[in-house]
Order: C-alpha cells, then structure tokens, then sequence
C-alpha cells in the first residue's frame, strides 16, 4: 500500500514541480493519508489535484471478471434467482465503474452541473483546470467548507 501511495505522490510531485508551489514533505505527509492535496498554482490560485491511483484499472477489471464468474454461478445453480438476471447487473455496474476511472469525463460532468445550476446561489461547483488535467489527473479549484456533520459546529 505504501508503494502506491508514494508512486501517486512521485506523479504529483511532478506535477507540482512544473506548475505548483509545494514542498515535497507535505506531499508525502498528505498523500500517506490519502487525502487531497491543497496547493497553488504559480498564478496564485488553490486547487485540489485527484490522482488516479496506479494500476486501479487492472484491479476493477480482476474485481469484474470474479463477480461476473460469481453471477453466472447463481444463475446456474439458483434458478429461482435468475429473474433478476444477476450477470446483467454485473455488466451494467462495470460499464458505469469503468466510466468513473476517466477524470476528463468527470470534470466535464462538473461543467455540465455548474451550467445547468447557473444562477442558484445555493449550489457551487468548482472551476475544472483543464490545462493541468487529463484522463488519471483531475485539477479543480479549492473551495473552502465543512462536513455536513459538523453543520451543529458552524451554528
């Protein structure tokens, strides 16, 4: 675990050395707890940068193939429970898990949600920084907030 953990931060480092302000101890210190980074960008402005974690693709895929062999054995062996045709389930859950490990999409479902919410002062979706994202890396601007368990804090 702590391999990956340092192969995520070695990816963002180099992504921080051409575009962000950072120190490589933070980077460490953060990435070790698997939370996301809050850095600057040259220009000044704060962003949160997702990180594909190495290698997850092979392991969704190994983690399809198991539950479709499992699916297609309750179909065989319990009749009574094809009727809700477990082995479909199973392919629809991986077309729509394979749809999340491509950030570009994800931060384009970002821009369609901040535009079909334009004008509600209630809703705030974060700027996409498309210059410094692609499919394994997902930059967007840092907004400050709170969990909602501690709504009880704020108030």
């Amino acid at each position: 675990m702590k391999n990956i953990i340092f192969k995520i931060a070695e990816k963002y480092l180099e992504f921080c050395e051409k575009n962000v302000l950072s120190k490589k101890d933070i980077l460490y210190e953060t990435a070790e707890k698997l939370e996301l980074p809050i850095e600057k960008l040259k220009t000044g402005e704060e962003v949160v940068v997702k990180v594909q974690r190495p290698g997850i693709k092979k392991i969704i895929e190994t983690d399809i193939h198991i539950l479709h062999y499992l699916a297609s054995l309750i179909e065989k062996h319990f009749p009574e429970i094809k009727y809700y045709e477990p082995t479909k389930m199973v392919e629809e859950f991986a077309r729509t898990i394979r749809k999340e490990l491509d950030f570009i999409r994800e931060g384009r479902i970002i821009e369609r949600f901040k535009k079909n919410f334009e004008g509600d002062k209630t809703v705030y979706f974060p700027k996409v920084y498309w210059e410094f994202t692609s499919p394994k890396v997902l930059t967007m601007e840092y907004i400050k907030g709170f969990k909602l368990s501690e709504i009880e804090r704020q108030e």
